[in-house]
């Protein structure tokens, strides 16, 4: 299976249609202009900006996202956003695999590319499918890599594709049960940092997160770069046993150190399927099994499948 790449086009599309409607950026009525409103027109004519379109070496530095004033995201190249993504799986789950991507494709992401694992285990399959990811959509504007266990709300891209992503941030769409702790009481619809590791001896001073789940994670370009050039990263299969799996921990201590924080939403977009987590090994899996171990990583703030995520933008549009 593979993924259709849609190059965007040359100018960003505003919803206000060019008709001097009211513009929530600036706020107030803009006057008429072919295709977007006043504010989209000058984030586009801006000189910083404009030499940000011509200059490869500025071109992964200059990737923020633009907030159109009809609640779409455009980014800098102009047009709406464009998508990188696949799911990583393993032979033994078939008939869970076709059950995530049913699940998936009723979220929005309904063609990805596949990748299955083949003696590199969890991590190493989970970083060959970013590099495959980069080398065949080296100009999308995000990516993302989800697990061959998990269901999503309805209209989860639909919804990512109206909101912009943090500046130095990248998003984990599965809020953890540690991450629900950030989460409770705080308003819906929102991002909000995931926890920080526990130091020994305690460091009030660190601010490396834990990096709970690998369910579902969107990067922006940018940090896609970060990653394929992270030390961490490459050193990552010299680490014994270890080198093979703990995907979540690898990648945020890679982002973190190159300045990049994890977000978790709230609720979370993603819940985990099945008894246990395909960040492990399928035969460490049968292990456990056997052994009568139960590896629960459900999120409770999970909504449901039914859910439209799209009501989160009701009050914002």
């Amino acid at each position: 299976m593979t993924m259709t790449y849609q190059r965007p086009i040359p100018r960003p599309e505003c919803l206000s249609g060019g008709k001097g409607e009211h513009c929530q950026r600036v706020g107030r009525d803009v006057p008429y202009r072919t295709d977007m409103c006043r504010s989209c027109w000058l984030k586009m004519n801006d000189p910083w900006w404009a030499t940000a379109l011509v200059t490869p070496k500025e071109i992964v530095r200059a990737e923020p996202e633009i907030d159109c004033c009809g609640g779409r995201v455009v980014t800098i190249k102009g047009g709406p956003v464009t998508w990188a993504y696949g799911v990583t799986t393993v032979p033994q789950r078939e008939e869970l695999l076709a059950k995530t991507l049913a699940r998936l494709a009723r979220g929005g992401f309904d063609q990805p590319q596949l990748f299955v694992e083949r003696g590199l285990g969890p991590f190493g399959t989970w970083w060959m499918s970013l590099v495959d990811l980069w080398v065949s959509n080296p100009e999308a504007d995000r990516f993302a890599i989800f697990q061959d266990d998990v269901s999503c709300v309805t209209n989860l891209r639909q919804y990512l594709d109206r909101i912009a992503h943090p500046e130095m941030g990248y998003w984990n769409l599965f809020t953890t049960r540690e991450n629900e702790k950030i989460i409770r009481g705080k308003e819906p619809g929102k991002w909000y940092e995931s926890a920080l590791a526990p130091t020994d001896p305690p460091d009030a001073r660190s601010t490396q997160q834990t990096g709970r789940g690998a369910l579902g994670l969107v990067f922006p370009r940018r940090a896609v770069v970060e990653l394929l050039t992270s030390r961490h990263l490459v050193e990552r299969p010299m680490d014994g046993e270890m080198g093979r799996r703990g995907i979540d921990g690898c990648v945020v201590t890679a982002m973190n150190k190159a300045g990049y924080r994890e977000y978790v939403h709230a609720p979370s977009l993603l819940q985990h399927e099945g008894e246990m987590s395909s960040t492990i090994s399928w035969k460490v899996e049968e292990q456990l099994r056997q052994m009568g171990a139960r590896r629960e990583r459900i999120a409770k703030s999970f909504p449901g499948e039914n859910f439209d995520a799209l009501t989160f933008l009701e009050k914002k549009i």
